[in-house]
């Protein structure tokens, strides 16, 4: 019997995140699909992960633009707090970019522009994201572009003011993240991320491992050496040594970007003088019993964080959410990674792919009433990799299905190459 909370029916499970699991789920008063972060009150251990938690529910009420993840509801039970988001049915822009090994500019330019449109309106509210990547990136209806996970995030105080807490993905944060432990401005580091996403987005692959003198590639990027794949062209070149410019002082804006000339080739970028706002660090308060419901009046006048959207708020919001990923059939509520046709019944198939997960080294779980197979494995950098393959008969075919569930997007992505070969290869088999 499926779990309620509130008004809300709990679903399929979509990923995992730091505190808990999201899924979807239908608000039984009106049939809209949803998606709920539910986090475990037991995961948020110190006053660290109650300000992660507090700060991403700030700042999604504060944000509302089609390219950032809507939050339309709280709740919170004695274990658990929930909030009830935006469902993205296409899945994030990570899982898009390993099915196709990267896009041409002009798909590339598509998305990247809708990066840059959030993440003006989120420095136009002063609010700093911090952990830009593309497993943060989500795709709703029509490819419609959405900024997720605001857990890093902050919000400038002050224009005298600077970011203290170094965090984020190593392989998407600027080098002065990386290489020292100073204050630093907080538009620039955003900036050096979305770079980092465009690069893959046309590139198939990481520019770079990280940000140091210890990775040789980065080291030929400060050297003005570092050689960009003979397909780009040099617009997109210009503009992504614009947005790794070392000194952060000199880099690139977002609204500079937005008058690129690959961007906009009708437009000259204008060459004057750079002037960027920084920002506090907030310090961590003590757990206080109500944790969730002492907000911070420094950030912001707040409400009540708990409490359910009037009528009005969700009716306007209807337009987004009611669209239905059109290959949901597969299985998953959102995109998967790929979606394989095979030959041979689904428990032929099921077994097939349990033995290619075991093989390569992964903890594997199978559920032949489910038509599933959950498999989890260290990945290089150290992170869990989890995944969930389906296996389903449509119309008297067999369907395989892989999405990514929880994992740094290089443990994936390797495993991924690894596997879709012989996924494919399972097209093969009568």
């Amino acid at each position: 019997m499926a779990k309620q909370i509130g008004k809300y029916e709990i679903g399929r499970p979509l990923g995992e995140g730091q505190f808990g699991k999201v899924k979807e789920c239908v608000d039984l008063e009106t049939g809209l699909r949803y998606a709920v972060k539910i986090i475990r009150k037991s995961a948020i251990k110190n006053a660290k992960d109650v300000e992660t938690v507090k700060k991403e529910v700030q700042f999604m009420k504060m944000l509302d633009h089609p390219n950032i993840l809507r939050m339309f509801d709280t709740l919170e039970d004695s274990e658990k707090l929930y909030l009830v988001l935006e469902i993205a049915a296409g899945g994030d822009l990570f899982d898009k970019i390993v099915a196709m090994g990267g896009f041409t500019e002009e798909t590339a330019r598509v998305f990247f522009t809708q990066i840059v449109e959030g993440l003006e309106h989120c420095h136009n509210k002063n609010i700093i994201h911090r952990d830009l990547k593309p497993e943060n990136l989500l795709l709703g209806p029509n490819d419609q572009l959405k900024i997720s996970d605001f857990g890093l995030s902050n919000i400038i105080m002050s224009p005298t003011q600077m970011l203290k807490t170094h965090c984020g993905s190593e392989k998407y944060a600027a080098p002065e993240i990386m290489q020292n432990t100073d204050p630093y401005m907080g538009k620039p580091i955003d900036v050096w991320s979305c770079g980092v996403i465009l690069y893959i987005m046309v590139g198939g692959a990481f520019p770079f491992v990280e940000a140091t003198m210890n990775d040789d590639l980065y080291v030929s990027l400060v050297k003005s050496q570092f050689e960009f794949p003979k397909h780009f062209s040099p617009e997109l070149i210009d503009l992504l040594l614009k947005m790794w410019t070392t000194e952060p002082t000199q880099r690139i804006t977002v609204p500079e970007i937005k008058k690129h000339k690959w961007i906009n080739p009708y437009v000259e970028l204008d060459q004057g003088p750079t002037s960027m706002a920084i920002d506090e660090e907030p310090v961590y308060r003590t757990l206080e019993p109500d944790m969730m419901s002492m907000m911070s009046p420094a950030y912001i006048e707040e409400e009540p964080v708990y409490r359910c959207i009037d009528a009005d708020s969700l009716a306007a919001a209807t337009p987004m959410v009611v669209e239905r990923y059109s290959s949901g059939e597969c299985g998953f509520a959102c995109k998967p990674t790929e979606t394989f046709e095979a030959k041979g019944t689904p428990e032929q198939v099921l077994t097939r792919v349990a033995e290619l997960l075991t093989k390569k080294g992964a903890t594997v779980k199978v559920k032949e009433e489910k038509g599933q197979v959950k498999a989890e494995m260290a990945g290089r950098t150290g992170d869990t990799v989890k995944v969930r393959v389906l296996v389903k008969n449509q119309a008297g075919k067999t369907s395989v299905a892989m999405k990514r569930m929880k994992g740094h997007s290089l443990d994936y992505t390797e495993m991924h190459a690894h596997l879709r070969p012989q996924l494919v290869g399972l097209c093969d088999v009568a």
